[in-house]
């Protein structure tokens, strides 16, 4: 088998048997201190890999994510007393009161059950099916 070995002393290649070769017999540069052109066109196309993966990541779950989110924020601020709601538990009821922070509402046929719940917890306006 004939290996090419990199030896310690200047510009020389042990080939074959042990005998020095020069590199400019062997047909290899010397490295000049900078990097070769396909280990750098290598790096490039992993730079431009992770931004499109993170491209490709933003505009199908992130984006998506947030517009829902502020469609939701939109529809939590806009309830007003009387509107029909359901909570992320699935409870229906009605809205008696505004706070703060929370909304009063009223739970079932019987009136007196008011419970306060936080405006983040209302999934959405609805009636319950009878």
């Amino acid at each position: 088998m004939d290996f090419l070995i990199a030896s310690d002393v200047g510009d020389t290649l042990l080939g074959p048997g042990g005998a020095a070769a020069p590199v400019a017999e062997v047909g290899i540069e010397p490295i000049s201190g900078q990097v070769p052109i396909q280990q750098e066109s290598n790096i490039w196309s992993m730079v431009l890999l992770w931004v499109g993966m993170f491209a490709v990541m933003y505009m199908f779950m992130i984006r998506p994510q947030r517009k829902r989110q502020k469609e939701m924020a939109a529809m939590q601020q806009s309830l007003k007393i009387g509107d029909g709601v359901v909570t992320n538990s699935g409870m229906f009821g009605k809205i008696v009161d505004i706070g703060p922070d929370t909304y009063t509402i009223e739970f079932g046929e019987i009136k007196s059950v008011l419970i306060p719940v936080r405006k983040t917890d209302i999934a959405g306006i609805a009636e319950p099916s009878k």
